[in-house]
C-alpha cells in the first residue's frame, strides 16, 4: 500500500503541520477503527462532530486532520494538520490521491439503478484488480471516502455518483476525474431538488465534462416513464454538454416518433 508523506499531504490541502513529518497510508473518518499510520479526519455532521473523539483517536491515529488546534498531544510522537474545512481537507486530500493513480475510473450516476450498474460493472471487471464505491457511498463525502481508499495496485476503479440538486454532480466529477461515465437513466428522482427534469439531465451530463470528451462513452440514455418531457430536456441540453461525437441512445428524433 501506498505510503504518503504528512508534509505533501499538508500542502495540498492547504493546512499547517504540527509535528513530524511522518509516514501515513490510510484515512479514516471514524475514530473506531484507527490503527498506527492511520490518519483521522474530523469531519462534523449534523449528529456529531469528528473533534470530539480527537483524544481518544489519538490513541492510535498517527495523524488529526482537524479545524481546531489540538494541546492536548505529543508532538514529538503524533502529528496534526489544521485545515480551515475538514470537508474541504477531506476532498482536496481524495483528489490528490486520485491523481496518483494509473487505472482507469468509471463513473456512474443516474436517477435510478446506479448501485445495481455499479455491481455489475465491478463484477464483470473482476479478473482485474478493482476497487468500487462500497453500498451507496455516493455523495461529497462517500466518494473522497472511495477515492482515498485506493491501494494504487488497480486496474479499474468504479464510482458511483449521486446528488440530491444542482451543483452536486460536478464537485464529484472533479474528484474522479472519470476516463468514462455512464449516465444509468434521468428521471424523476429527487425532482424536488432539480426543479423539473431539464435540470436534472444537466447535472447528471455534468459528470462528463471532467473527463477527455475524446474518451468519454455516454453508455446509455433512457426516457423515464415514457415522457415526451424527457425527449424535449434532452434535446435542450445537447447543445449545453459539448460532447462531441457521443452517441445518444435516446435521440432526439427516436423519441418525438415515440410521442406522435
Amino acid at each position: 500500500m501506498k505510503k504518503y508523506s504528512l508534509k505533501e499531504i499538508a500542502k495540498n490541502i492547504n493546512g499547517n503541520l504540527y509535528g513530524n513529518d511522518l509516514f501515513v497510508n490510510k484515512f479514516s473518518i471514524d475514530s473506531r477503527n484507527l490503527n498506527n499510520g492511520d490518519v483521522f479526519i474530523c469531519l462534523k455532521g449534523k449528529n456529531y462532530d469528528g473533534h470530539d473523539f480527537i483524544e481518544d483517536s489519538l490513541l492510535n491515529a498517527s495523524c488529526i486532520i482537524s479545524s481546531k488546534n489540538i494541546r492536548n498531544i505529543d508532538l514529538k510522537k503524533k502529528s496534526y494538520i489544521k485545515v480551515d474545512d475538514t470537508l474541504k481537507a477531506l476532498q482536496d486530500l481524495s483528489l490528490y490521491v486520485r491523481q496518483q493513480s494509473k487505472a482507469k475510473f468509471i463513473a456512474i450516476t443516474g436517477s435510478n439503478g446506479k448501485t445495481t450498474v455499479k455491481e455489475m460493472v465491478a463484477h464483470i471487471l473482476s479478473d482485474y484488480n478493482v476497487t468500487y464505491t462500497k453500498g451507496n457511498f455516493n455523495n461529497h463525502i462517500g466518494v473522497p471516502i472511495t477515492l482515498l481508499s485506493l491501494k494504487h495496485d488497480e486496474d479499474f476503479v468504479v464510482i458511483e455518483a449521486g446528488a440530491n440538486k444542482l451543483g452536486e454532480i460536478d464537485i464529484l466529477a472533479k474528484l474522479i476525474q472519470p476516463d468514462v461515465a455512464a449516465v444509468t437513466n434521468i428521471g424523476y428522482a429527487h425532482i424536488e431538488g432539480f426543479g423539473n427534469l431539464e435540470n436534472t439531465a444537466k447535472e447528471q451530463v455534468a459528470l462528463q465534462h471532467q473527463g477527455d470528451i475524446g474518451n468519454i462513452k455516454q453508455l446509455d440514455m433512457q426516457a423515464r416513464a415514457g415522457t415526451k418531457e424527457f425527449a424535449d430536456a434532452l434535446s435542450k441540453i445537447r447543445d449545453l454538454n459539448n460532447l462531441g461525437s457521443t452517441k445518444w441512445k435516446n435521440s432526439q428524433a427516436e423519441n418525438e416518433e415515440l410521442y406522435k
